[in-house]
């Protein structure tokens, strides 16, 4: 194994071991982060405008909870240095970048295309190796990195948001508390070469665009073959209770088409139109059928439709798939009485128009207890033609907790992008 070269640099106390010594780029102030009443928290300097607030921010429909969420109106109070100001984050979902990257060529990344990596530093400054950040407390890495750090923890540095070393913006940091290296990690093989990292202090999520966790996959996952492939996406028709599949028909996914204006931050042109490998046969099954694609420019405003799907029943409910589907029926709002909603002090503020779209988006229920929630995200709102065919109005994409008296569920506006989708679906030959 002539040609074979390990990657067996380590952090042995101050001193980098390495084959070729790594420069040592400037160190990097420390800014002061930490958790109050559920909500994590930066400490930035007093007139720093925050990305996000505890008050101004969404909630998605569309993500895995991780724990007890706090609702983004709770209440708290941060314990920050004299001269700044806490920044609260939010709750954003794992593995999701906020940036549109490059995921056609290889070479230069694009500035926050990997807003899980872990730039990782010793005393000196010197960079010592990588890793990914996984919960806001929690970075995993090769254990032959670290081990001799087990009893020095604090000689290892995690900074997060590097994307040029010599020049560090937006970025968090915080020393490491504790190292826990597998317990079969063989350092001359490199078995088991894995460690997990806790930090002294919070990474604190939804403060800039460039850091966010990666998402841990399940036990056994393979991922042999796997590039950038949509066909780990699996579409099952026919489903009512998902615990027990009956009359169900299903297919891999052969290509997927994101919206070419889709921001993820903000949830914009929040749209995607997924190819299948097989076709869905319809008149099988009394439970399979197609809806329509309305008119492009079609207004449903008033209309009462219907949104069903499998997502919460509340949104600190963490009951997602429910047993079985569900359904509420709410009426759709013009986009006036939406903003001026959302516009109050204790939804968005003057955060509103940066992220209710008045063209992409929709608004629609308002009433207690009867709206989509966490979970039901991409659920479509379908409304009934005079005919009894039922058009898709909308999308379930986000909304401020789930089911408040007067404030509405936001949703894509499908009539906004007919003429897209129709442009994305072309019949397979064959």
């Amino acid at each position: 194994m002539e040609n074979v070269k390990w990657y067996h640099e380590v952090i042995n106390n101050n001193q980098m071991i390495s084959e070729n010594p790594l420069p040592e780029y400037p160190t990097y102030g420390q800014a002061t982060s930490g958790m109050v009443n559920g909500q994590y928290y930066l400490c930035l300097p007093t007139g720093t405008t925050c990305p996000t607030s505890g008050t101004g921010t969404i909630d998605p429909r569309i993500v895995t909870p991780v724990g007890a969420a706090v609702a983004a109106t709770t209440t708290a109070t941060a314990t920050c240095p004299t001269g700044t100001t806490a920044c609260f984050g939010t709750n954003t979902a794992c593995g999701t970048r906020f940036v549109t990257a490059n995921t056609s060529a290889s070479g230069t990344a694009t500035y926050g295309a990997f807003p899980w990596q872990a730039y990782l530093r010793n005393t000196t400054n010197a960079y010592s190796g990588s890793g990914v950040l996984v919960s806001p407390y929690y970075v995993i890495t090769a254990a032959h990195k670290v081990y001799l750090n087990v009893n020095t923890p604090t000689a290892v540095t995690v900074l997060m948001g590097v994307y040029n070393p010599t020049s560090l913006v937006n970025v968090q940091s915080s020393t490491v508390a504790r190292i826990a290296v597998h317990p079969n990690f063989v350092a001359t093989t490199l078995f088991n070469d894995i460690a997990v990292l806790q930090l002294t202090q919070p990474i604190v999520l939804g403060i800039y665009a460039d850091i966010n966790t990666a998402c841990l996959p399940a036990a056994g996952t393979s991922f042999v073959g796997q590039a950038n492939t949509p066909t780990a996406v699996t579409v099952l028709m026919g489903v009512y209770n998902p615990t027990s599949l009956v009359n169900v028909q299903s297919s891999t996914v052969a290509r997927i088409a994101v919206h070419p204006n889709f921001v993820a931050t903000t949830l914009f042109n929040d749209i995607a139109v997924l190819q299948l490998t097989q076709p869905i046969v319809l008149g099988i099954y009394a439970d399979i059928n197609t809806a329509c694609l309305p008119a492009a420019g079609t207004s449903f405003v008033g209309q009462a439709c219907a949104v069903s799907g499998w997502g919460q029943t509340g949104f600190t409910v963490f009951d997602a798939p429910t047993n079985p589907q569900k359904q509420a029926f709410v009426t759709i709002v013009s986009y006036a009485t939406c903003r001026a909603s959302f516009a109050m002090a204790n939804l968005l503020g003057t955060n509103v128009d940066t992220y209710l779209d008045p063209n992409g988006e929709i608004c629609a229920g308002g009433v207690s207890m009867v709206d989509a929630c966490t979970q039901d995200g991409g659920s479509p709102l379908v409304c009934p033609s005079t005919t009894g065919a039922h058009n898709i109005a909308g999308l379930v994409i986000w909304g401020k907790n789930c089911g408040q008296t007067g404030v509405y569920g936001v949703y894509v506006s499908v009539p906004n992008y007919t003429t897209w989708i129709q442009s994305q679906m072309t019949t397979p030959a064959g």
